[in-house]
């Protein structure tokens, strides 16, 4: 779809990033070429090279793109008040709602974790992804040992069982959508697993 004369260079930013993501999750990355993404977008071959100066440069600020967003969220979520339960059932339901919304972006992860294990830059785009990842949740259970709503436990064991969790099922929902949601089966899971934490009142 051609973008119209009057926008912004931010917006025709926004156009290609959009426009690049759904070609992605369509053809897959391998499969999606800069001429398929001019062709998409409307725009002039060197109107694309302008905003991204070649397909890795574009792959890489939309892999920045989606895991700063989800961190945001994230962020936002552990600086609220409450229960650490809680507090971490609601950010771990809000970082699926966000996932479910852009379902039909998720195979891009497929192709995003297998050049992970090949190339460097990507692989580090997610492991400090995921760093930052652990810290949030580890933060959320150190202050509900502190407070003693929940039994001892090693709170980095805990962050990384939670998120495994997450990932897991997010995959299998990839691989199995007609069996398997993130919503049905992943929050009552992390709900089981958080309750299990928690002293008996």
């Amino acid at each position: 779809m051609a973008v119209p004369r009057s926008t912004t260079p931010e917006e025709r930013r926004q156009h290609i990033l959009q426009t690049a993501a759904t070609l992605f999750a369509q053809k897959g990355i391998h499969e999606t070429s800069m001429d398929d993404i001019v062709q998409a977008t409307g725009l002039s071959k060197g109107s694309l090279y302008w905003y991204f100066h070649n397909r890795e440069d574009l792959l890489l600020t939309l892999l920045q793109l989606f895991l700063d967003q989800e961190l945001q969220l994230l962020q936002s979520v552990q600086e609220q008040e409450g229960p650490a339960s809680e507090r971490l059932y609601s950010m771990l339901e809000r970082y699926i709602q966000q996932l479910a919304q852009a379902a039909h972006l998720l195979p891009v992860t497929l192709d995003f974790y297998a050049m992970a294990t090949r190339q460097e830059k990507i692989r580090h785009f997610f492991q400090s992804y995921y760093q930052r990842f652990r810290l949030l949740v580890k933060e959320i259970l150190q202050q509900g040992l502190v407070r003693e709503e929940f039994l001892p436990f090693d709170p980095d064991e805990i962050s990384i069982a939670l998120i495994a969790l997450l990932e897991g099922t997010t995959l299998l929902g990839i691989i199995e959508p007609e069996h398997i949601q993130l919503e049905k089966h992943a929050l009552p899971a992390c709900r089981f697993l958080l309750e299990s934490l928690k002293k008996p009142s």
